[in-house]
């Protein structure tokens, strides 16, 4: 396509503008805090954040499913947005901070403003559809390998730290002196170098390690995320009002006699919260049920197949568009070569990151509705109709693994990757000798750790597609599902547009999964960790280091989806099982990921 690139920067630019406006006149409605269905309600906080809230740029969230493409499979009912989420984490962050002042621990007023901004903020440049596109987000590096984290997260730093962004601008529009609020130019400076600091916990330990707790609050094992998301998305998904209430009762609970004690942490005194004793039981079972939504629904493989419908699509458009190319040569090393310059890739990935569900799915309208649009960009947006009409892809062969299972297979595979590293070796003639040993679902895990980033997950795709083309069964299935769906496109085009997408877990395959324990980082001893843990507050005022709550259950092993069409045919079926089973006991030379 022609001018690609600069034809889909105009196009998001002007699905964007609307969102990108701020302004004191921008106001929330009266009584708008009594409408709110909230896990855990605190009017102070809410009369903080309400008028930020209700700025366009945070607005927007309003318009961003806060579960994804859940409402388009089994729970239609799940339409609750991100921006009611992020209302809810303020609410409860400040009910946290109540309980812990009536605990005895005074939390200055900046930073009691500082730690309720930041908790209205965390999601502010969540993109579209939720956490979706996060299978794709290794393709916005714009810091060519040194990006730090979840690329909204990223993104969000970059934001507090820009006085010309629009989330900052509409900040100080409502809290700064020239609009009437409390904060002093300088002050307002202050108070993002606090909210910066208070959303990354190594950066707090370091520098403020006396309002660590905060946080804490913000990004722990049980944070003011969880205490609003579990209890939530469990009323608008499973929604059994007895187990509804219980779950709402443990997150009040655990607020309610929340309190911080000092630890001893590499020499310095640490403050770090504390959870009573006596909530230990309600600390389980909210984790148990996000570890159960993680299994069900965040992660279910149904759920992952429509996700993965949306990162291809946008993926498509951006080769449509020469964002980059996939390179042919073989090797474990990287498989993009951008062509566009690094502002140019932050500035793509900015505005992505503004955009609503709708606006994402116009933006594939818009650009394949070109006369220049190739098969590409027309496949993208045929990709994204039916994700968003509810016709998703349909999972093939799914293998799940419990924790047992997968901790014996890490281990081997650890000690697969030192051989590898040792002998200056390659994985294919290592692997060679261990593939009876492993298994299918071993040799299932030595592929996900080698497709870790979406350039190499592409590579393995055309490498499995390209097995399948050549099957005249199987093009004669591809041929009739082509002629049903009518998107447009000659048969011959899809020789390098694969129908088979693949998926990897979103766990690291370690021996220490994050559903496995409360703690979202590998258990070590606190002299090894970047960060301390909480405690338990004992019967009698004694504080308890706390030992690991085990709630994990199972994984899902890389799987193959499809179309729907395909997935009811039959033969079709049991070509892709055959050829999937195939490619997986191959290894590296076979996934197209070493020669």
């Amino acid at each position: 396509m022609s001018d690609g690139l600069p034809q889909l920067v105009e196009v998001m630019r002007s699905l964007t503008k609307d969102y990108r406006r701020h302004g004191h006149h921008y106001r929330a409605p009266e009584n708008w805090i009594d409408g709110q269905w909230l896990p855990i309600k605190n009017a102070s906080a809410l009369e903080f954040v309400g008028p930020i809230a209700w700025q366009p740029i945070i607005r927007r969230l309003f318009d961003i499913a806060q579960l994804g493409t859940v409402a388009q499979g089994a729970y239609p009912l799940a339409t609750h947005t991100r921006w009611t989420h992020v209302v809810g984490v303020a609410s409860t962050t400040g009910a946290c901070i109540a309980s812990i002042e009536r605990a005895g621990t005074t939390v200055p007023p900046d930073w009691k403003q500082a730690t309720l901004l930041a908790a209205l903020l965390h999601d502010s440049m969540q993109g579209p559809w939720g956490h979706s596109l996060e299978f794709a987000s290794d393709l916005f590096d714009y810091q060519q390998g040194a990006m730090d984290g979840r690329l909204d997260k990223v993104l969000l730093r970059h934001a507090l730290q820009d006085p010309q962004s629009d989330i900052r601008m509409a900040v100080e529009s409502v809290l700064s002196n020239e609009a009437g609020g409390p904060f002093a130019r300088h002050d307002l400076d202050d108070l993002f170098q606090k909210v910066i600091a208070v959303s990354t916990p190594s950066v707090c330990i370091e520098k403020h390690p006396e309002f660590f707790f905060l946080s804490q609050l913000l990004d722990g094992e049980i944070d003011a995320d969880r205490l609003d998301y579990i209890p939530r998305d469990y009323k608008f998904t499973v929604n059994d009002p007895d187990v509804e209430k219980l779950l709402l009762r443990d997150a009040r609970d655990i607020v309610e006699r929340l309190s911080v004690c000092p630890v001893e942490f590499r020499g310095r005194s640490v403050q770090v919260l504390a959870f009573d004793e006596r909530d230990r039981e309600a600390m389980a079972r909210l984790l148990e049920r996000r570890s159960d939504s993680y299994a069900d629904i965040y992660e279910s493989p149904p759920k992952v197949a429509a996700d993965e419908m949306l990162a291809h699509a946008l993926v498509y458009l951006l080769r449509e568009t020469d964002y980059f190319e996939l390179l042919d040569d073989a090797g474990i090393s990287p498989t993009i070569n951008y062509t566009v310059t690094v502002s140019k890739r932050r500035e793509v990935a900015e505005l992505l990151g503004l955009l609503t569900d709708d606006a994402f799915i116009a933006m594939f309208n818009i650009m394949g509705a070109k006369a220049e649009a190739g098969a590409l960009a027309r496949w993208a947006q045929h990709l994204c109709s039916d994700a968003r009409n509810g016709q998703a892809f349909v999972p093939i062969d799914v293998e799940f693994i419990g924790y047992t299972e997968k901790d014996e297979l890490v281990g081997q595979l650890d000690e697969i990757t030192k051989l590898v590293n040792a002998t200056d070796g390659s994985w294919h003639s290592v692997l060679a000798g261990q593939r009876e040993q492993l298994g299918q679902r071993g040799m299932l895990m030595a592929f996900a750790r080698l497709i870790d980033t979406y350039g190499r997950k592409l590579r393995a795709e055309r490498a499995l597609w390209t097995k399948l083309w050549k099957r005249a069964d199987f093009r004669a299935a591809v041929a009739d599902y082509l002629s049903v769906i009518d998107a447009g496109i000659e048969m011959d085009s899809f020789e390098s547009i694969p129908l088979i997408h693949i998926s990897r877990p979103w766990h690291e395959l370690t021996a220490a999964s994050p559903l496995n324990q409360t703690d979202p980082k590998p258990r070590a001893p606190e002299g090894g960790r970047r960060t301390p843990s909480y405690r338990f507050r004992a019967p009698g005022g004694a504080y308890v280091d706390q030992p690991v709550i085990q709630v994990g259950k199972r994984i899902w092993l890389p799987f193959i989806s499809c179309p729907r069409w395909l997935a009811e045919n039959p033969e079709a079926v049991s070509v892709m099982r055959a050829e999937w089973q195939a490619f997986v006991g191959g290894g590296p030379a076979a996934w197209g990921l070493e020669s």
